[in-house]
């Protein structure tokens, strides 16, 4: 098996950022998105996050699976803490579909890094 390169790794991760951004820029456009469609989409993007968790955790089973457990623990224990302290600052659960079109567009642009 060949190590990637410095370059390799970069463009790939730029690909990435790039198919993320393109993800989300139909949301743009669309002022009034259904809750049919808001079901989908999230469905969508649930099933394919589903199979890429799977896909890690495949590839890290090789590396060894006490590693990969504790990765896995440890990414887990993450998402719990971080879901946590974003409760205590709010009394209910932070969703994206709750914020007015201005903070959405705040949003949208601070996870997609542009």
């Amino acid at each position: 098996m060949t190590t990637p390169d410095v370059w390799q790794v970069f463009l790939l991760a730029l690909l990435t950022a790039v198919a993320t951004d393109l993800g989300a820029l139909p949301s743009l456009f669309v002022r009034d998105l259904t809750r049919g469609w808001l079901g989908v989409s999230n469905a969508l993007a649930s099933g394919l996050m589903l199979a890429a968790g799977f896909g890690l955790v495949y590839e890290g089973a090789a590396y060894g699976l006490w590693r990969m457990l504790l990765g896995v623990i440890s990414g887990l224990g993450f998402i719990v803490l971080t879901r946590a302290l974003l409760q205590l600052r709010k009394r209910r659960p932070v969703g994206f579909a709750e914020m007015g079109a201005l903070d959405a567009r705040k949003a949208l642009l601070l996870v997609s890094g542009s």
